[in-house]
Formats: C-alpha cells, sequence, structure tokens
C-alpha cells in the first residue's frame, strides 16, 4: 500500500496500529478487513498489481516449508522483516539474493528483476506438497 496508494498514508498508518497490536487471528482479521477496506476502492492498477477478490486467488505461508516454494505457488506469505532468518515461530530464511527493491522496475518486462531468487528454494510441486502434508498432520 506505500507504494501504490500513497495518498491513503494515514489510512494505512491507522490499520498498521491493529496489525502492530495483534495478538491473535481475530485481530489479524480485523487488520485484513482495514486493508481490504483501503484497497478495494482501488483493486487494479494497470501492468503494476490487481487484488483479486477474496476466493478468487490462494496465498500460503512460506514458514509451513522453510521457505521452499514451487511454480505453482501463487502468493506467498508470512514474510515479515522482522522474521527474517530468525530463530522463532514462524521465521523463514530469506529465498531471495538481495532485499533492494527498485520502485523504477516495478513494470513492465523488468519486474521480475526485482525478485532475483536462491534457485535453492525452488522445489517440485510433490515437494512442496508433502512438506505441506506434513505440517497439517503434526
Amino acid at each position: 500500500m506505500e507504494y501504490m496508494l500513497p495518498e491513503k498514508a494515514d489510512e494505512r498508518k491507522f490499520c498498521e496500529t491493529i496489525w502492530e497490536k495483534s495478538k491473535n487471528f481475530d485481530d489479524l482479521s480485523i487488520y485484513e478487513v482495514c486493508v481490504r477496506n483501503i484497497t478495494t476502492e482501488t483493486p487494479y492498477w494497470p501492468n503494476k498489481l490487481r487484488i483479486l477478490p477474496k476466493g478468487k486467488a490462494w496465498a500460503r505461508d512460506t514458514w509451513l516449508t522453510d521457505s521452499m516454494w514451487g511454480k505453482q505457488d501463487f502468493i506467498l506469505h508470512g514474510w515479515q522483516k522482522r522474521r527474517v532468518d530468525g530463530v522463532m515461530f514462524a521465521g523463514w530464511p530469506s529465498p531471495f539474493s538481495s532485499h533492494q527493491l527498485n520502485i523504477s522496475q516495478c513494470t513492465g518486462e523488468n519486474a521480475t528483476m526485482n525478485w532475483k531468487y536462491k534457485d535453492t528454494f525452488v522445489r517440485s510441486e510433490a515437494e512442496v506438497d508433502n512438506w505441506l502434508d506434513k505440517a497439517i498432520r503434526s
């Protein structure tokens, strides 16, 4: 939201206070509703981002697979900067070669240049599914 809706800075900051105070999934749901209310007004930014309606896409937390992901994954979730390379709940080893975002490369053919990743984190669909099945059973 910081980059896509800079004019909504006050609303974003309000939502972030909810996020910072959240202690459980109910609190997190309030944050999600807050953000959705802001982004629903502008669900599409040409050649940059489109927010799909609720129930039309799937995101998953990568801590379930130790940051391993497959090409079939749509949205990877849970990459909080404060938890990167941390040994804690929802800590995640960073699969990225760099954490520097070049906003001028967010459109067009060079958009993927912002997301240079270590190929050792890319796994087959079967392997990712196996990790997820283990997490579900535990």
